[in-house]
């Protein structure tokens, strides 16, 4: 019987590790024992938090689990050994949330796939200095799609064997996610409806003679095709009473308020032939 089969049947457990079944040390082998134990009794809670430990090597960024609770293989969908390169492979996105002073709040920091993986040794070497691991990762999974889990661990070193354990737990918040994702397209619309607003107020650079605008380029547009790019607003042309009186005086008696409304359907229909001239002269 080899050393790997002799563990499987002295721990009861589809282990999925190296630890255990190399040359570590004895000190190192029976702290990885007894996590295995200790987890182990905690998976069988049911608890929301599904538990693990994880390790890797000292210059080489690659993780493996010495132990995985029984709800995570089972959320991506894959057996316990292949559960390091599934997650790896459906991961889509790893956020970090920094606390800073008062005034800025909390900051967010977004992580892509590629950038992960090309991050991956600075990252491992965060969590050692620090002595914990807190993140978010996003999933994208083939048979439930987008998924979510925050993690959060303990990040231990063994410098004699070269290698570094991750005691944690991976908690299911696709519903917290999804609820600030969805924050997050309201704010980038109000945000962009407050842009569109905005190129409306201040200072607007109007002619006094003819009306036309000057936009930040220099050029000169017609009042109606300015607010036009820059409002949600169309545009029909007609005549108010002083200027149909002063256009024409002899359809517009000096002592009626506003003009016939015989003469009115007249009107309209010439200054619709003078606009359209001035937008299509031939």
């Amino acid at each position: 019987m080899n050393d790997n089969s002799s563990t499987r049947e002295r721990s009861g457990l589809d282990y999925p590790g190296r630890i255990l079944a190399r040359r570590y040390s004895r000190e190192l082998q029976e702290i990885v024992k007894d996590r295995i134990a200790t987890l182990s009794a905690f998976d069988s809670l049911n608890s929301p938090v599904l538990p693990y430990l994880a390790a890797w090597e000292e210059g080489n960024s690659e993780l493996w689990y010495e132990f995985v609770g029984t709800g995570i293989p089972a959320a991506l969908g894959c057996t316990v050994p292949e559960t390091a390169r599934v997650f790896r492979e459906c991961l889509l996105e790893r956020r970090i949330y920094r606390n800073f002073e008062m005034e800025e709040g909390v900051r967010k920091e977004k992580l892509g796939r590629g950038e992960v993986k090309h991050r991956r040794a600075g990252l491992r070497q965060e969590g050692k200095s620090r002595g914990r691991v807190e993140a978010v990762y996003k999933l994208l999974l083939p048979e439930c799609g987008v998924v979510w889990f925050k993690d959060q661990a303990k990040v231990e070193s063994f410098a004699s064997d070269g290698i570094h354990l991750s005691t944690g737990g991976l908690t299911p918040v696709s519903k917290e996610m999804e609820s600030e994702e969805k924050c997050e397209r309201l704010i980038d619309e109000l945000k962009g409806a407050l842009a569109s607003i905005k190129t409306l107020s201040g200072m607007l650079p109007i002619c006094s003679h003819c009306k036309k605008i000057r936009d930040h380029s220099g050029r000169w547009n017609r009042l109606e095709e300015y607010l036009g790019r820059h409002a949600d607003a169309q545009f029909s042309h007609g005549l108010c009473p002083q200027c149909a009186r002063r256009l024409y005086p002899e359809l517009y008696p000096t002592d009626s308020e506003d003009p016939p409304e015989d003469d009115l359907d007249r009107l309209r229909e010439e200054v619709a032939d003078i606009m359209s001239f001035f937008r299509d002269p031939k």
